[in-house]
């Protein structure tokens, strides 16, 4: 089974996060102990254009303005083309490909180019969208990369 890849081309806003999941413990004036419990893996996308393997995860917040809607599905109706996504996807269920605009300038529908993609997931299992005008919509999403 081939893997989706997520279509919409950005002109958006995008916040492109990494987390790391640290652990710590104070000891007190200015002691203490440290360490990261992730794991490297790869290679992957590395937000730089490259491939590597490092440690932590990605996670990117989409905030998708003035996107038309109108009552088809064609690649300048983004309001569509967004909902019909997720909808295929049932939320966080199913994981697809999403090229980082900063990495990867074109979308590669086939999935093939390794450049700028990430494997990610939805985070929440809820989509909502605002009609601001008629016609014209707004949205917020945000994707958590996962592994293989």
């Amino acid at each position: 089974m081939s893997i989706a890849v997520f279509p919409l081309k950005l002109w958006y806003p995008l916040q492109h996060e990494i987390t790391y999941a640290n652990y710590s413990v104070d000891f007190g004036d200015g002691f203490g102990q440290f360490a990261n419990k992730n794991l490297s893996w790869g290679p992957r996308s590395d937000g730089e254009g490259n491939q590597a393997t490092y440690k932590g995860i990605n996670r990117f917040t989409i905030q998708i303005h003035n996107m038309q809607h109108v009552n088809e599905v064609t690649a300048t109706h983004n309001a569509n083309v967004l909902w019909n996504f997720y909808k295929a996807r049932l939320g966080s269920f199913d994981a697809f490909y999403f090229y980082n605009p900063g990495e990867q300038d074109t979308i590669d529908l086939t999935g093939a180019d390794v450049l700028g993609r990430y494997l990610v997931r939805f985070e929440e299992d809820k989509l909502t969208r605002e009609m601001f005008r008629l016609k014209l919509y707004n949205a917020g999403i945000s994707i958590r990369e996962w592994r293989a």
